[in-house]
């Protein structure tokens, strides 16, 4: 039997992890995701967001090995909610996800590439790359246009509300997060992709990842790698 693939995909907020991840797998017949944002401890605001140490990475790890296995897995499924335009919580759900083993892992995650012990099981470890500015633009995107559990959409007056703070949150204390916990993870990468063009779909070295993964030729993944190792030691990551 075929052991499983691994693939970390890192980067900041809004970054495009999740989009990445989704292109991938839906080129693949036998993938499964899972999020960092499942590993949290705790679930009262406010949650130190970019902090390894809000991460379950024991918890994550045992989970990845049992899928390396091929082993069925479940851990709490969890919702973040945004209350009153200030706090974002956690809402632990009593039903459980359930992930079947799959011949393609896929972990994103802000905290995907943050630990050691999950970067040396994994076959590939990417970092994805988006200027701060491109990705507040994606943030305030994001803004809901529903209030959570109202059927009605927010009024003038409480959008603004979640833009100043989304801002205030932003200029205060996320970029700070990001380079001081996240950025620093990008060492961790076989390779980084630029995902500041919104046509992320065309993007190159996406498209081998892609092809690699489905030949599941072991040989031409480590000589794709090793390319990489090269522009990494002259700093040209991008």
């Amino acid at each position: 039997m075929i052991k499983p693939m691994l693939i970390l995909i890192s980067g900041g907020t809004a970054a495009g992890k999740s989009s990445i991840a989704e292109l991938i797998s839906n080129k693949l017949l036998s993938s499964i995701t899972l999020t960092t944002d499942h590993f949290y401890k705790t679930s009262k605001a406010p949650i130190d967001w970019d902090n390894p140490k809000s991460i379950h990475s024991t918890k994550l790890k045992e989970k990845l090995i049992s899928l390396l296995e091929r082993k069925k897995i479940s851990y709490p499924r969890i919702e973040k909610v945004v209350e009153n335009g200030i706090n974002t919580e956690i809402i632990f759900h009593d039903n459980s996800e359930i992930k079947n083993p799959a011949d393609v892992i896929i972990v994103e995650g802000v905290h995907a590439l943050q630990f050691e012990a999950i970067n040396k099981i994994a076959d590939l470890k990417i970092y994805v790359h988006a200027d701060d500015d491109i990705r507040l633009m994606r943030k305030l995107k994001r803004i809901p246009k529903q209030i959570k559990g109202f059927l009605r959409e927010f009024d003038h007056e409480e959008r603004l509300k979640f833009v100043f703070h989304l801002m205030d949150r932003w200029s205060k204390w996320a970029r700070t997060d990001h380079v001081k916990y996240i950025l620093p993870t990008k060492d961790s990468a076989d390779l980084v992709i630029d995902n500041n063009p919104e046509n992320i779909a065309n993007n190159s070295k996406l498209k081998e990842i892609i092809r690699l993964v489905k030949s599941n030729n072991k040989k031409e993944f480590e000589k794709f790698k090793n390319r990489f190792k090269k522009r990494k030691k002259a700093k040209k990551w991008i």
